[in-house]
């Protein structure tokens, strides 16, 4: 599946089992350090710190230009509220695919995630698609095949989502697998400016680049869309 949304319909493809044995490829990794996965481990300067720390990182709410084949198309909005040890993340975006500035396709997104001390508790996401809209929850109080393993929702702020091997996908409502490989730091051009940001690549059930600025905030995202597409975020 694909997706205009962050964190959505990323393309997908199924999971393969691996043809070697553990045993195998730890004696690779070590006769070959090269290509071992600790290579690049995943680095970002707000791991470690809690999600209202992270919040706070952000300072303001932010927005994201979402573009097609570089041509706008929406906009993206991320917000934080936090009360004692709560923290509530909005996420809301809008877009509008226009051929002969006629609406051929309309999206709205609206997710709004709770924390409590620290912990993920509970995820609501509405998605509107040309007018069908769905709605995915998550509760951590009452469990589900998903909640033992939910840490974090592919909403992309919090630098977490990083360095697990699932996600709460909030399209689906299921847990996604994700492998995330760290791509090293490059130039990321903003309103005329290059800016250093590390890039990571998403596989598994989501697969998608994500880059988070020297501070560690999410700074931009691309993927492929179902008709071949590219869709991009970046923060203004």
């Amino acid at each position: 599946m694909s997706s205009l949304i962050s964190g959505m319909r990323f393309p997908c493809k199924r999971s393969h089992k691996c043809l070697w044995g553990t045993k195998t490829l730890l004696l690779i990794a070590l006769l070959l350090p090269g290509i071992s996965a600790a290579e690049n481990p995943i680095t970002n300067p707000l791991l470690g710190l809690t999600a209202a720390q992270i919040a706070s990182a952000y300072d303001k709410p932010q927005e994201y230009i979402i573009t097609r084949n570089g041509k706008r198309i929406g906009v993206h909005h991320l917000s934080f509220r936090t009360e004692d040890d709560t923290v509530v993340v909005s996420v809301d975006s809008s877009i509008t695919v226009r051929i002969l500035r006629i609406p051929v396709y309309r999206l709205s997104y609206v997710s709004e995630e709770v924390w409590r001390d620290n912990t993920l508790i509970s995820v609501v996401a509405t998605t509107t698609e040309n007018g069908d809209s769905n709605t995915v929850e998550f509760d951590i109080t009452t469990g589900g095949p998903s909640a033992a393993d939910t840490h974090y929702a592919s909403n992309h702020w919090h630098p977490g989502v990083l360095t697990g091997d699932t996600v709460f996908n909030t399209l689906t409502g299921e847990s996604s697998n994700i492998t995330v490989t760290d791509l090293g730091v490059e130039e990321v051009s903003v309103s005329g400016s290059k800016l250093n940001a590390t890039h990571y690549r998403y596989d598994d059930d989501i697969q998608a680049n994500v880059w988070y600025d020297t501070d560690g905030l999410w700074m931009k995202m691309k993927f492929s869309g179902e008709d071949g597409s590219l869709i991009q975020y970046l923060r203004r």
